[in-house]
């Protein structure tokens, strides 16, 4: 008996075909957009402006992908270095209750900045990623990243200001700098008991909107402990995620950093078989003293909270209102945008234009799969928020999470647009990004609304406030990649890319303005770590 369970675990291992793909979907733009497009033809019932995507509800479509690239030859499909290299997980443990898969991550990357002469970025990571199921209602995952990197200069000094690494943690010097050292982790465990209710419980990054930017929760920041609970019935699909924040700015007496909580609620509703609407609302406070923990009035999924703020006092809590709308044009061709509402009073207007506390952004976007011929998709967004949306009478209860903006990376008080382009065939993959932004910053000691992490009550005036006030920048930002999918269990990829950043700024002298960054790698990207900005 003892032999023949030895022989069924390696039989387990080494010769088992299946795909899989647990918990959630990977968020990384470049891989979802492979599978993303069933998700938006009419016939589809998939809340597409919820992600990462639930794998219980659409893991199907993800394996289905993983097949369709499946490599036909004697190598890959009956030798086991083949198989592992280009077909299948590395390894894997099936039985009848249970799956465990586990991978390894790299992310290998080399390039030249020509802010950097005589320094050459780089990223070494190595990491492991395990995940599985337990019975049919129970799936888990996690992946750790351990990290030391040069980044290109711009981003470097990004870094260096907020005191951590953009999309990640904070950083130690790695061999006395100024490369950075760090580790990464990832994970969750989701529980489905039936076909409406899912219960998540982890440590990662979601995302509200069809949009590569959101107005209203973005990837953008770091990873943070979450509850998460989704409803989907009939055409509704209701979202509750509960947070635990950080400001690193700010310390308790044991030197930890000072907590702040959020709660999200998200409601997304198919209005017929084209037209998809939902409402977003979030609340976020500060702990200041460590006492205050989890605030209960704001923990009721159903609540409103604008009304529960101003009955606990205006200081209690930030609150952030919103919407997003999707229209399916025809079966390729959708159309979305979204609406965030920070503060707004029509009785000011009454008294002057442009007061300060109209605080609100917008988006609109344009997006087509097999445009022209199959395999191409084109995207166009436009994205733009007045001064001192996010921000809040205290610093520490601002919209943001380890220095970073949890919606849109540029903060405030700006306007961006986008256009993204991207060719696969097979495995073979291209792809083209074009941002221009334009933001009103502050010199010195100001305050026009563009950084988030100031209080409005340093503001420069109560009126005539606009969006790109203070001193104008000016961003254009292009990157260009080409690569190869070697095994898309994982994404494990080869890519030679570009970028071309210019920041147009009123800084004299700035070493940071004009960036040229020729880099190629191999890595498994699952995670979105933005640097166009």
């Amino acid at each position: 008996m003892r032999y023949s369970h030895f022989l069924y675990i390696l039989i387990s291992v080494f010769y088992t075909s299946a795909h899989a793909q647990y918990t959630n979907l990977p968020a990384f733009h470049a891989l979802s957009g492979n599978y993303d497009k069933d998700f938006h033809t009419l016939g589809s019932k998939v809340h597409t402006s919820i992600k990462p995507y639930n794998a219980f509800e659409v893991k199907h479509t993800f394996d289905a992908w993983v097949d369709s690239l499946a490599y036909q030859s004697d190598f890959s499909q009956n030798k086991w270095v083949g198989r592992k290299l280009f077909n299948e997980n590395f390894l894997q443990f099936s039985g009848e209750d249970y799956d465990v898969i586990i991978n390894p991550l790299f992310n290998l990357q080399y390039g030249t900045d020509d802010n950097w002469p005589n320094r050459n970025p780089y990223t070494n990571t190595r990491g492991i990623q395990i995940q599985g199921r337990v019975l049919k209602s129970l799936h888990f995952y996690t992946d750790y990243h351990e990290n030391q990197l040069l980044l290109p200069r711009y981003l470097q000094n990004r870094a260096d200001s907020i005191g951590a690494i953009h999309g990640r943690g904070v950083f130690k010097e790695f061999k006395g700098g100024p490369a950075k050292d760090f580790g990464f982790a990832s994970g969750n465990v989701s529980f489905q008991p039936n076909k409406i209710f899912n219960f998540q419980f982890g440590h990662g990054k979601h995302f509200i909107g069809d949009g590569y930017r959101s107005l209203l929760l973005s990837d953008n920041s770091f990873n943070y402990p979450y509850l998460k609970i989704t409803a989907q019935f009939w055409k509704i699909k209701y979202w509750v995620l509960y947070t635990r924040l950080l400001d690193i700015n700010e310390f308790y007496p044991d030197q930890s950093f000072l907590r702040k909580y959020s709660s999200f609620h998200y409601l997304s509703i198919d209005i017929g078989e084209r037209l998809t609407g939902g409402i977003f609302e979030t609340v976020i406070y500060a702990d200041d003293s460590g006492d205050r923990g989890y605030d209960p009035n704001f923990f009721n999924p159903l609540i409103f909270f604008r009304p529960v703020e101003s009955s606990v006092g205006s200081r209690s809590g930030n609150v952030i209102l919103g919407a997003t709308l999707k229209y399916k044009v025809n079966e390729s061709i959708h159309v979305y945008g979204q609406f965030v509402l920070d503060e707004f009073n029509t009785s000011k207007i009454s008294e002057g234009d442009g007061w300060w506390g109209n605080k609100f952004g917008w988006q609109l976007g344009l997006k087509g799969y097999d445009l022209f011929l199959p395999g191409l998709m084109l995207q166009t967004e436009f994205n733009t928020a007045r001064p001192y949306t996010y921000t809040h009478v205290t610093s520490n209860q601002n919209y943001a999470h380890y220095n970073q903006a949890l919606a849109h990376p540029l903060g405030a008080n700006f306007q961006e647009y986008v256009l993204l382009a991207s060719y696969k065939r097979n495995r073979y993959f291209a792809e083209l990004k074009l941002i221009l932004a334009k933001q009103g910053l502050d010199e010195g000691n100001q305050n026009w609304g563009a950084e988030i992490f100031k209080p409005y009550t340093t503001r420069e005036q109560e009126f005539n406030n606009e969006t790109l006030q203070g001193q104008q920048s000016n961003l254009t930002y292009f990157e260009a990649k080409l690569g190869y999918i070697i095994n898309p269990n994982y994404n494990l990829r080869f890519e030679l890319g570009f970028l071309n950043r210019t920041l147009d700024d009123f800084i004299p002298n700035d070493d940071f303005a004009s960036t040229q960054y020729l880099f190629f790698g191999l890595n498994t990207s699952l995670h979105n770590y933005y640097g166009d900005f």
